[in-house]
This record gives structure tokens, sequence and C-alpha cells, in this order.
């Protein structure tokens, strides 16, 4: 796909993150900023998104996140929630660098897991104008939780026994198979560190809605989502006092991003 330039930048702590960016035509345009959620790669889906965004004047950008696909970052195909949070920020300060784009309409996006890192970001980077949230993971708490669900911690074999199901689904799986096997993405890998879990259970993103302020919020929902049921993606948008809208649209989170 023609269009976009490959870019690197460094984040606050040292590493290069690298991903393409989507020059729209002008000067001063707004901009977004966009990862892959999990353990998946920029090739998934983005560059579809990200051209379509340049096509109607927005400026994107696309990433692998931290020690995924291109990227650095050691252990590799270690997922840090939080030190994606962070990295969104240093993506918006690459971003303000460019002349050509206007530092006061930067924004994110984000599908899954990085729809909810998304709009954590924004609500801890003040310079976010706005975010996009597709189908964000969502863990509420009320007075009626969900009872959790248990797997044992290591499997017989050493290797991890939560797979793919009680995260993404069936369905994001089958995805990973056919894309990896046709080799549309060949830097994605479909293992995570063990420590990753471990980490996930540190970051806590519902905490942080209410820093959203006046960045306006648009939340997707997947009517027919398995992982995050569209009544807790509702429970989210009611959380947030800012200026918000909600969509719904047919299909789980991986079918209705486009």
């Amino acid at each position: 796909m023609s269009g976009y330039q490959k870019v690197g930048f460094q984040t606050l702590d040292g590493i290069t993150l690298r991903g393409c960016l989507y020059l729209a035509s002008g000067d001063r345009t707004p901009a977004v900023i966009l990862t892959s959620p999990y353990f998946f790669v920029q090739d998934f889906m983005l560059p579809e998104i990200a051209a379509y965004f340049a096509q109607q004047g927005i400026t994107a950008l696309i990433y692998d996140t931290c020690s995924f696909g291109e990227s650095d970052g050691q252990p590799r195909c270690e997922l840090d929630l939080i030190k994606q949070v962070e990295d969104y920020s240093d993506a918006l300060s690459f971003l303000a660098s460019y002349a050509s784009i206007d530092p006061s309409r930067i924004g994110f996006w984000g599908i899954s897991f990085s729809g909810t890192v998304a709009f954590d970001a924004a609500a801890l980077d003040q310079r976010s104008r706005f975010v996009i949230s597709v189908g964000p993971i969502v863990e509420p708490s009320g007075e009626n939780p969900k009872p959790p669900f248990y797997v044992q911690a290591v499997a017989s074999d050493g290797t991890n026994p939560m797979g793919f199901g009680p995260i993404l689904g069936a369905e994001a799986y089958e995805l990973v198979e056919r894309v990896t096997a046709s080799g549309m993405a060949p830097t994605c890998s479909k293992d995570i560190t063990l420590q990753s879990f471990a980490k996930m259970l540190k970051w806590h993103p519902l905490q942080d809605v209410k820093w959203l302020g006046n960045a306006p919020m648009m939340l997707l929902v997947s009517g027919d989502d398995t992982v995050t049921p569209p009544e807790d993606q509702r429970w989210l948008f009611y959380m947030i006092s800012g200026p918000k809208r909600m969509e719904i649209a047919p299909g789980k989170s991986f079918q209705c991003a486009g």
C-alpha cells in the first residue's frame, strides 16, 4: 500500500518504536495515533484504517508496541499495558514535532485491549484532543460481579495455559491463524510471556476515566462482542462525564472496526 513512510521514534525510556506514517494532504492537519491490541502487530487491519483517515485529511500514525513486531524492547513479546499507555504519549510528542501537523488536534484510536489503552492514555495526557475506542476490554465491578474464571497457573508441559480464549475469543484466534499462515504479518508472534498476565493485574484503567476531562470520546460498541459484553461497554460510556458519543455496530469488535 502506497502513501506512507516508515518512521521510528524513541520513548522516554530510550526504546525505539517503529511504524508507518500516513500523511494527509495540506498544512497543520489533525492527526490520530493507532495501535493494535494484545500481541497483534501493526500489519493487522491498521494500514487500511490509517489510509482511510489520511484520505479524509487526518494524518495517521501506526506502530508496533514495545517488544512486538519491528519495535525494540526486551524481553520480546512481553505485554506491558502500562508501558503502552506511556508510549501513546511518546507517539504524540513525535507527531507534534511535524510542521505539517497541528499539535492541538492529535488524538488516540484503539480496539479491544488497545481501545482501553487509548482512553487511559487520553485520560492521563491532557494534550490528547479526542479518543476513539472500539470494543474496549472492560471489567466493571458492581453489586453482582461475574464469577472469576480460573485456570491452572502453569500447564503440565510448562507452557502458558491461558491461550487465547479468556482474552480475545475464538474469532481472534482464527484470525491470527489465518493471517500468520498467509504471511500477511510476518513479524507477528502467537506467544507472549507468562509475566504479561501478572502485569495485566497491575493495570487499573477504569480508575483514570474521571481524568478524561473535555477530550471528546467516541465509543464504538460491538453488538455481538463475546469478550466484553455490550452492556459492560455501555457501563463505561455512562462513567464518562465529558463530551461523548456511542455507536453500536453489528459483529464482534474485530469485525466492526472497519
